[in-house]
């Protein structure tokens, strides 16, 4: 590569990509500083090594100083330490996998020196006695969050559209309103004992009051567990989802959800499209005496889901399922559109009793398994 850079005349460079082990640093800070100096518009770096072990590489301080740059994606396996001086005037899009971060302020730091930053990242990094994360700019379109600090996550993004918040098992979020947010999906990793306390359910439904804005939602079912702790008196304050129209639930504890979850069906009142998607954490069992407990404040159900046109359960295992699918179904007129995926035929033939029910409603499709 170095003979490339001396013998070609690549005074610039738009798209630069290494994948490489860690074992000739000099060379690779050698090849990254070239393109940096070459107007280099995005940068691919996936630095692999032999083990699970951090490795001590530097990676230059001219990668971080590089006004050309758009977009900048790092995978590697070290501690990622910023230099003194930052400076991204371009940059758009932001990914970082797997780095281990040891400073409090990395990410002010960095926040601060990119200015127009649109697209960010931060996919199972590593938080070395850091507690705490902030993330605020005011640029920002589209943030993803994949184990995130256990402490405070503070999130300051007014202009977002997009939002992914998964694997996560935080304390205390504080948010600012999204006005123009389309697009979430919260996943919070599976917890202990602390995830069912009621400070848990208190932060996990302001977390879920300050998605009203959103237009598509997908949420596990973790997140109605905690929500599921608090009372009637909390559930009956979350704010009306006005603009939600597409609801997918990845559902793992179907007997743990009914009350949060029916909750925010009420109070979305455009929902056209509800999916039920099986998650892995459940596993079909022979106890089939589990009941859907419906909330007997408000209003029914049914009344708030004038609008839907779809109803979807898909990879479908039976047992606790089939009551939500039973109720669903027995409810005339509640959708235009039904599809069940993954159906057991014993299920098929209890459900088929029920299907009068869905006379002059609309479609209803069913793929049994094998």
């Amino acid at each position: 590569m170095d003979r490339m850079f001396i013998l070609r005349d690549l005074s610039t460079i738009k798209y630069f990509s290494l994948l490489t082990y860690i074992e000739d640093e000099y060379n690779i800070n050698s090849w990254i500083s070239s393109v940096t100096k070459r107007k280099v518009e995005e940068i691919d770096l996936v630095l692999l090594t032999n083990s699970d072990v951090y490795s001590p590489f530097l990676i230059p301080s001219s990668l971080f100083t590089c006004e050309s740059l758009i977009k900048l994606s790092i995978g590697v396996r070290v501690v990622l330490n910023l230099p003194k001086y930052v400076h991204f005037p371009k940059l758009k899009l932001l990914l970082l996998h797997s780095v281990r971060i040891k400073d409090e302020y990395f990410m002010e730091q960095l926040l601060s020196n990119c200015p127009v930053l649109e697209d960010l990242s931060l996919d199972s990094c590593t938080w070395d006695g850091i507690d705490d994360l902030c993330v605020s700019s005011p640029t920002l379109k589209r943030l993803c969050i994949t184990e995130s600090p256990c402490g405070e996550i503070n999130i300051n993004a007014p202009g977002l559209e997009y939002l992914s918040y998964t694997r996560f098992l935080v304390k205390k979020h504080v948010l600012c309103s999204f006005p123009v947010l389309v697009n979430a999906q919260i996943h919070p990793a599976a917890g202990n004992s602390e995830s069912n306390s009621p400070e848990q359910a208190s932060n996990s439904i302001k977390l879920l009051g300050e998605l009203f804005n959103v237009k598509h939602l997908r949420v596990h079912d973790r997140l109605f567990k905690a929500v599921a702790l608090t009372d009637d008196h909390f559930l009956l304050k979350l704010p009306t989802f006005h603009n939600l129209s597409y609801l997918v639930v990845i559902w793992s504890y179907p007997s743990s959800i009914d009350r949060a979850l029916l909750r925010l069906l009420q109070i979305s009142p455009k929902l056209e499209s509800l999916v039920f998607h099986n998650g892995n954490d459940y596993q079909s069992n022979k106890d089939d005496s589990w009941k859907l407990n419906i909330v007997p404040e408000g209003p029914n159900i049914v009344s708030g889901l004038e609008h839907l046109k779809v109803l979807e359960f898909l990879e479908f295992c039976g047992d606790p399922w089939e009551m939500y699918v039973e109720y669903f179904v027995k409810k005339k007129q509640i959708a235009n559109y039904y599809r069940i995926t993954n159906a057991s035929k014993r299920f098929i033939q209890l459900l088929m009793v029920d299907l009068e029910a869905l006379e002059g409603s609309g479609f209803l499709v069913v793929r049994t398994t094998s």
